[in-house]
């Protein structure tokens, strides 16, 4: 190599993506006016196109012998310690825009709730709110109850709202506690086995409606009705607040006495209810020679 215009027009050249074969030949080149090559080949460190960089950077690799080695190992740890910075900055500005999106979206939805429901009358007040606005908790004198919520659907509507009654010892975050040192789920849906239990239906019927995928005779009455019908067709959220609303009402304090942590009986009761259940599912099972269905989902009576 004759000239450092030569060496510039090389390094020109490696915008075009090289073969090992020809970087090595370039590095044999370099290597013989190693002090003119080696400020041009640092200054390619900073090009634009990434090609440039890489191969800039294997070159060195190859002549650069002990006194550009460290000075590669720095260059790139300083490189790569300010792209991540600078990842950890845009990452950190995601959150954020994230968490004011959720805090608008969630917003509209429980002012949805607190309009639907009437929580006063109920003795509920608002105590937790997740930071991100995915779930939100009200407490009365006998239980919990928390609202979760996954976004919209396709068509831009509330959807996918769940609404689960828990014991005043129930963690706001999470499905399960420890008790006794083994751990029960402490959030309960009531659509199984709930409002079967509060209707009186015999855990034998229990088990041929569920099995049969039939609703509870008080949620087909709801789904029935003219609000169900109407608010069936408007958005999904409000249909199923328009539900526990419905339920409230037909059970009144019955609905959240059963969670009472005053009222040791009735979750006796509600325990060997599901128990019942439990045992008449397992015997079905073995009698159509499949595996216990207790023995998929833990049991039934597991709860707390």
């Amino acid at each position: 190599m004759s000239n450092l215009r030569e060496i510039k027009q090389i390094i020109a050249e490696m915008i075009s993506s090289l073969p090992n074969s020809d970087i090595e030949k370039l590095a044999s080149q370099f290597e013989r006016q190693k002090d003119d090559a080696v400020p041009l080949l640092l200054n390619a460190l900073d090009d634009r196109n990434l090609e440039v960089r890489e191969n800039a950077a294997k070159i060195l690799s190859l002549i650069g012998g002990n006194e550009i080695t460290p000075f590669l190992q720095s260059y790139y740890a300083s490189k790569n310690l300010a792209k991540k910075i600078q990842e950890d900055k845009q990452n950190k500005d995601k959150e954020v825009r994230k968490i004011k999106y959720h805090e608008q979206e969630y917003r509209e939805l429980f002012e949805l709730i607190e309009r639907l429901m009437d929580f006063k009358r109920w003795g509920f007040q608002q105590t937790f709110i997740h930071p991100n606005g995915a779930s939100i908790i009200y407490d009365s004198e006998w239980c919990r109850v928390r609202f979760n919520h996954g976004g919209r659907d396709m068509y831009g509507r509330w959807d996918e709202l769940r609404i689960d009654y828990g014991r005043l010892h129930a963690p706001n975050e999470g499905w399960e506690m420890i008790q006794d040192d083994e751990k029960c789920e402490c959030w309960h849906s009531v659509y199984y086995f709930v409002i079967d239990f509060l209707d009186g239906l015999p855990p034998q019927e229990t088990v041929r409606q569920f099995n049969e995928g039939q609703n509870a005779r008080i949620m087909q009455q709801f789904k029935e009705s003219e609000l169900g019908k109407n608010l069936r067709g408007i958005n999904p959220a409000e249909y199923t607040v328009g539900l526990h609303n419905w339920l409230w009402e037909s059970f009144g304090q019955r609905m959240f006495e059963v969670f009472d942590l005053r009222r040791p009986d009735l979750w006796d009761a509600y325990k060997l209810f599901l128990k019942e259940i439990q045992m008449i599912q397992d015997e079905d099972s073995r009698k159509q020679e499949k595996k216990p269905l207790s023995a998929i989902t833990g049991p039934l009576d597991r709860i707390c």
